[in-house]
């Protein structure tokens, strides 16, 4: 307590208190003078806007698919503290400051003042953290232990942003303009009338009268401020993630915040570390507005409508929002799709058939048996179904498997409940590497044709990554004579694979001294162990890639998702490459290996 007195005696804490009552209120001038550090190729459009999408990031120059726009360090970011099976770092071991894993460093600090609650992987980043951190203590101190570790990484965001504005006049005036909606909240309130929300509105002003007055408690200032500010991360906070694309906590940046979204993006996030770097996806051309999803795009429409509403309080109006049906339920002619009713959870095929529309109950409603069988009412079983997960009974995957044998030659494969079943059997399968390696192939196929239509495709170094990984589990088994398949098809294909998937990822991080590529270096090591490789013949290599894809018996020529090698692509594995002719030819398939599931 002494030191909370001793801290509402200084110079840092008039600081944030001034700067809080200063978020509160609304600059008049243009935005653009707050972003001087911008680069020159970035212009803000019409940046006297303010809090609407007319407000946006164009661009000064062209670029091509895959270039990086811009790289930046995010304003904040903060890891998540809780454990997660979503991530293979465990959340409460990733340094505060720096994001690297203490688990694989093996070293790690610890804050002794917050009791461990905030972890450091050496005495260097805690001291980087101090000045933030040493006020972030205090307030964790003002709870008891049971208490603080309720404290959410969202919070910790906010909290963070709080302490960090009173030494940044930029950054005050950024979050002075910056889109909050906090107005729909005041109103509310004002009027003591929240009938016409929906749940997850009241549920959110819950949250932020439960924050905004911890805060106001800690900090005495303006309460005003702090609502807005809470909204604020609230509208403008996205994931973090690791090098593997996993959750890891969430970051918040001004110039981030000013993009605005479309369900058909033309750039992406890459992360690096605590870096990020925007990419685009396509050829841009000078004066074009740049564009990020705010939400998965591989999602029914109806899911990416509540997630957009709840979270940003606007309704998308893109192209594939405005469809009269819903794209990712697409027909076999392509030309039209499922269309839902939100209360019944049925629905009619537009330009389609009954068998289309039958196939997709079907499916839908396996589903549903699966995260929510009780459930009525069709958008919380979407909501369930598209946001949840679960691990399976044996019964409930020999269910699943039979329906998609059942209904994979009715509708299109690349359709989003293939794909919600295909990633669930994926992650149920991990103690079958047979199976797991065929529905991580299904899963991939059908996140490779989502990006069919762009030139940049951000997530198939992973999945060639994934792919290469469960490759040496069934090689693994192989060895063990669980499997009956040829080894040296078996090391060739893990090999070309491994050796797609390093050209991917280099060209994506724009290194090969990062953790997923040294992975890749050790499978291929690995492998060479296995069998003795010095040259890579590519036309041999495909032909071992189709003799896998006829076993699989996926209906995938797993040479589609690859792309012809350079010598340079090898050098990192002192390999030597023979280029030959390869052309990825249809592979059929009756998947009666899903009866066996």
């Amino acid at each position: 307590m002494e030191d909370i007195k001793l801290f509402r005696q200084s110079v840092e804490y008039n600081g944030i208190r001034s700067a809080i009552k200063r978020v509160s209120e609304q600059s008049t001038g243009p935005i653009s003078q707050h972003y001087g550090y911008l680069p020159q190729h970035l212009t803000i459009k019409n940046p006297c806007q303010r809090g609407n999408a007319e407000r946006g990031i164009t661009l000064k120059q062209g670029f091509d698919a895959g270039d990086v726009i811009y790289d930046f360090l995010p304003k904040i970011e903060v890891a998540e503290t809780n454990q997660s099976s979503e991530s293979a770092d465990s959340k409460d071991n990733l340094c505060a400051h720096c994001l690297k894993s203490l688990n694989i460093s093996k070293m790690g600090v610890e804050c002794g003042g917050c009791d461990g609650f905030v972890k450091y992987c050496c005495e260097q980043c805690m001291d980087a953290d101090l000045a933030v951190h040493k006020i972030e203590c205090l307030f964790m101190n003002s709870f008891d232990s049971e208490e603080r570790n309720k404290i959410s990484c969202v919070e910790r965001l906010i909290l963070r942003l709080i302490i960090t504005l009173g030494s940044d006049d930029t950054l005050v005036r950024q979050c002075q303009d910056l889109t909050s909606h906090h107005e729909v909240y005041l109103e509310a309130k004002k009027n003591q009338d929240f009938s016409n929300l929906s749940p997850s509105h009241q549920s959110l002003f819950e949250v932020t009268e439960a924050y905004s007055l911890g805060f106001l408690r800690f900090f005495g200032c303006h309460l005003r401020g702090l609502i807005k500010l809470c909204f604020v991360v609230f509208v403008n906070s996205t994931v973090l993630q690791n090098y593997y694309d996993e959750p890891i906590g969430i970051m918040f940046d001004p110039f981030f915040s000013l993009i605005n979204h479309s369900c058909e993006p033309n750039t992406i996030l890459v992360w690096k570390g605590r870096r990020a770097a925007l990419k685009a996806l396509k050829k841009l051309q000078p004066g074009e507005e740049l564009l990020v999803s705010y939400c998965p795009v591989f999602m029914p429409k109806s899911e990416r409508k509540r997630q957009l509403q709840n979270s940003f309080f606007f309704d998308c109006g893109c192209c594939t929002c405005t469809l009269g049906y819903d794209l990712w339920f697409p027909g076999n002619t392509l030309t039209g799709g499922m269309e839902w009713e939100t209360d019944t959870f049925d629905g009619r095929m537009v330009d389609g058939t009954e068998t289309e529309r039958t196939a997709y109950l079907s499916l839908m409603k396996g589903l549903r048996d699966v995260y929510c069988p009780e459930e009525k009412k069709g958008a919380k079983i979407m909501h369930n179904i598209a946001t949840s997960f679960r691990q399976l009974e044996t019964p409930e995957k020999s269910n699943l498997a039979t329906l998609v044998y059942k209904n994979v030659q009715l509708v299109p494969r690349h359709s989003w409940p293939m794909y919600k079943i295909m990633s669930l059997m994926k992650a149920n399968t991990t103690n079958d590497p047979v199976a797991n390696l065929r529905f991580t192939v299904l899963t991939i196929d059908i996140e490779n044709a989502i990006e069919q239509h762009l030139d940049y495709k951000a997530s198939l170094g992973m999945g060639l990554y994934e792919l290469s990984v469960c490759l040496l589990k069934v090689i693994k088994a192989k060895r063990r004579q669980e499997v009956d398949w040829n080894l040296d098809m078996l090391v060739d294909s893990a090999l070309a694979l491994a050796l797609q998937a390093h050209k991917q990822l280099k060209t994506k991080f724009g290194s090969s001294l990062l953790p997923p590529l040294a992975d890749l270096k050790n499978v291929v090591s690995d492998l060479r162990s296995l069998k003795s490789i010095d040259i890579i013949n590519e036309a041999t290599a495909g032909q071992q890639l189709e003799e896998l894809s006829q076993l699989l018996q996926c209906g995938v020529n797993l040479l589609s998702f690859c792309e012809p090698l350079t010598p340079r692509d090898v050098t990192d594995f002192n390999l030597i490459l023979e280029s030959g002719p390869v052309s990825a030819k249809p592979i059929n398939s009756n998947f009666s290996w899903l009866l066996q599931i």
